[in-house]
């Protein structure tokens, strides 16, 4: 029997990252999970207020939250999933925040007057695709039908979804859950230094200089110490890697990709792909494939 999980998929996945969601939703349904998308959300605010009475500005988070509870108890979950970190981050904190102090949601059941607020228990859990990867990893082992020996995988993590510690997937200092989830498939990880430094964020709107000499130096060091792909699972930090990329003289041999799609291709879900990245891998593969059976070859 198919495990269920509501989706909540956020605004800039919807918008800018379409081959994410595709290749996201495909790997987690090869992994046996019927995945629902709420049937009303709304933004969840991008990022979370720093100032303690700042109810309002959750407004949207705490609607969402109560709409996957009411959906959650028909589809016999209370698991939601996200797919962007940034969602994840503040879903995950303001429900956080709603569970500390009841007073918070009180102040919000005087704006939300139709939600039946006294009823909401705050028993829905905001999850990251990331994890139910990492816990299905195992399995995803068994899905494998093409190896991609020799190729060399940088694994980047950003910031909100190791930051703040309370609602961090792994160790906000030194996580492992994706090279864990890559080494499942046989894909050879690499180590290096700035996994989980800013990529710039939102500095890439006004001081695009920030967000290009953050992302570029992720970039350059994880190629220099041999990574051919680095994965990410943040639009956002997507861009900004593109970003960087392009601004490039000289270019760091290293294509930026979606650690799903890398997954998808390998499990052989090749209508989860789009075609320049399914392009892209194949001869990547085949390159590797030639420098692994050459005498004497390998990385340098």
């Amino acid at each position: 029997m198919a495990k269920a999980l509501l989706y909540y998929p956020g605004c800039s996945v919807k918008r800018n990252s379409p081959w994410y969601e595709k290749s996201a939703l495909a790997v987690l349904e090869a992994l046996g999970y019927r995945v629902k998308e709420l049937d009303k959300w709304y933004c969840c605010g991008a990022t979370i207020s720093l100032a303690a009475d700042d109810v309002i500005r959750h407004l949207g988070a705490i609607r969402s939250l109560i709409q996957a509870e009411k959906e959650g108890e028909a589809l016999g979950t209370n698991e939601m999933l996200t797919v962007c970190p940034m969602c994840y981050n503040v879903l995950a904190r303001v429900n956080n925040l709603l569970k500390r102090d009841r007073e918070k949601l009180e102040t919000a059941a005087r704006y939300l007057r139709d939600e039946n607020l006294e009823k909401y228990s705050l028993s829905t859990r905001v999850i990251h695709v990331v994890q139910v990867l990492h816990r299905e990893r195992e399995k995803l082992g068994e899905l494998v039908k093409r190896r991609l020996d020799g190729v060399r995988v940088a694994a980047y993590y950003g910031c909100t979804l190791v930051r703040p510690k309370d609602v961090a997937v792994d160790n906000p200092e030194s996580p492992r859950v994706m090279e864990e989830i890559l080494r499942s498939v046989g894909i050879e990880t690499v180590e290096y230094p700035f996994k989980t430094l800013c990529c710039g964020a939102y500095h890439s709107v006004y001081r695009k200089n920030i967000a290009v000499a953050n992302s570029g130096l992720i970039l350059t060091d994880a190629a220099a110490r041999g990574a051919d792909i680095m994965v990410t699972v943040c639009p956002l930090c997507h861009y900004n890697l593109e970003l960087a990329y392009r601004s490039m003289a000289r270019k760091p041999g290293i294509r930026v990709m979606y650690l799903t799609d890398l997954l998808a291709y390998v499990m052989g879900l090749d209508d989860a792909l789009s075609p320049e990245t399914r392009s892209f891998l194949d001869k990547l593969r085949e390159a590797r494939r030639e420098l692994v059976a050459t005498p004497g070859g390998g990385n340098s």
